[in-house]
């Protein structure tokens, strides 16, 4: 059973830059302006350090000149729990 409330988006590419902290996600077709988008991870794991950590959601507008827009901010606690 999918958790997703959205209708699934074929991924071009997706990769995981640990040095850089980033997660990039390319959807196979541009995905239209005004979509609800709902991202859904499998097999990850929390960090070992409990703490508080900031995700910041960009999207590359698509042009000449590619550029970058924030379209969201999120802080997420974790304790040792």
């Amino acid at each position: 059973m999918s958790r997703a409330k959205c209708k699934a988006v074929p991924l071009d590419e997706a990769t995981v830059d640990m040095a850089a902290r980033q997660i990039s996600i390319y959807p196979a077709a541009p995905v239209p302006a005004g979509t609800n988008v709902e991202l859904v991870f499998s097999n990850v794991k929390n960090p070992r350090s409990p703490g508080m950590y900031q995700f910041n959601g960009l999207v590359e507008v698509p042009g000449d000149v590619p550029l970058l827009r924030m379209v969201g901010s999120w802080i997420i606690s974790i304790d040792q729990g």
